[in-house]
């Protein structure tokens, strides 16, 4: 069947044949999107070292196409001047649904890459206590959002809904202000990387012990008397903390040592350097920051009073190392006929 021009052009006057045709263009450019997706932004994607963007793209390729058809759809019905404003918001509100899904599967697919990095990094419960709440406030916050976009979309007026929403909120946070501020406690500890299951740390009212579990609401803190502490992470994030496995294992060991007055002061530093000697777990370095010292620190009333600075390759060695060197010391300084001191106090009578 041939047409002529006139005939042509008389059939692209048609509404419904220019409705047909901007439907059947952008099907074909949401094919063409896809097809160039597949063949050629999913083979970049895979040579990167993140999994973010595999993830995303294969997530955001469907409701993309979705989108398109919808717009197309959108566009195509307007040669048919349909009026209706109900028809016009009912496609607006398909795209602002599609385009919510397609950010809330971006913001999540993130959440979780980040929150199984830091989970892994701090061998922490956050996976399983704060990642599925980062992904509900997410998901409730980007609908809520969209939901306000769709009844704007309808005419609604959204001013007196947020002004509720506000008001409801503000009640909730002064109800959950306790339970709030132990979440972003402990949020932000992991985030600091404060410390992680397993490390020593000091608290600032001077107990010490092993970190055994983060969780969302506390901190537990198992001490060397075998006590179990439980501290809220909003306390703790407010409060100084000494955490001896920071920066690394190593560790320094100030041992006061008394020696008799009239002891030959080069002859006690040399003996007590030499309790160093053979100590397994000590760190033996020319770096003159980890070198072991002997100080002579103060003329006491009853003694001359040292101390012994040395470096040790595992905090968690300290009590062992610290015992055999001073057991060391005490033999070494008895055989070297050097008096170890005990508080003395003479008392003169005088005779009216």
């Amino acid at each position: 069947m041939n047409f002529s021009i006139p005939q042509l052009n008389l059939l692209l006057e048609n509404i419904y044949i220019q409705s047909l045709l901007t439907f059947i263009f952008f099907l074909f450019l949401a094919t063409i999107i896809i097809l160039f997706y597949k063949r050629y932004i999913k083979k970049i994607a895979l040579k990167t070292k993140t999994k973010a963007d595999d993830i995303i793209l294969e997530k955001s390729e469907k409701p993309v196409f979705y989108i398109l058809l919808l717009v197309g759809i959108k566009m195509a019905i307007k040669p048919l001047s349909i009026t209706n404003p109900a028809v016009q918001s009912g496609f607006d509100t398909l795209v602002i649904i599609v385009i919510a899904y397609i950010i809330s599967s971006f913001v999540n697919t993130v959440i979780s890459l980040w929150g199984k990095k830091i989970a892994d990094a701090t061998k922490s419960t956050l996976d399983d206590e704060i990642l599925p709440l980062f992904h509900s406030f997410s998901k409730v916050l980007i609908w809520a959002i969209a939901l306000i976009i769709i009844f704007d979309t309808w005419g609604v007026e959204i001013g007196p809904l947020l002004a509720s929403l506000g008001i409801a909120g503000i009640a909730i946070a002064f109800a959950l202000q306790t339970s709030l501020g132990n979440l972003f406690g402990s949020v932000s500890l992991i985030l600091d990387k404060t410390f992680k299951v397993g490390d020593v740390i000091q608290l600032e009212s001077g107990e010490i012990g092993q970190i055994v579990g983060v969780g969302l609401r506390s901190t537990k803190l198992k001490t060397f008397d075998n006590e179990l502490l439980i501290i809220p992470n909003g306390q703790l994030s407010n409060s100084k903390i000494k955490n001896l496995a920071k920066p690394n294992n190593i560790l320094r060991i100030v041992l006061p040592i008394g020696v008799a007055y009239g002891s030959d002061i080069d002859k006690v530093k040399e003996t007590l350097l030499n309790t160093l000697k053979n100590i397994d777990g000590t760190v033996h370095s020319n770096d003159e920051k980890f070198k072991p010292r002997v100080r002579f620190i103060k003329m006491n009333d009853f003694s001359l009073d040292f101390e012994l600075r040395f470096y040790i390759e595992d905090y968690k060695e300290r009590f062992d190392i610290s015992d055999k060197i001073l057991s060391k010391a005490y033999k070494e300084l008895n055989k070297q006929k050097i008096d170890i001191p005990f508080p003395t106090r003479t008392v003169y009578l005088k005779k009216d």
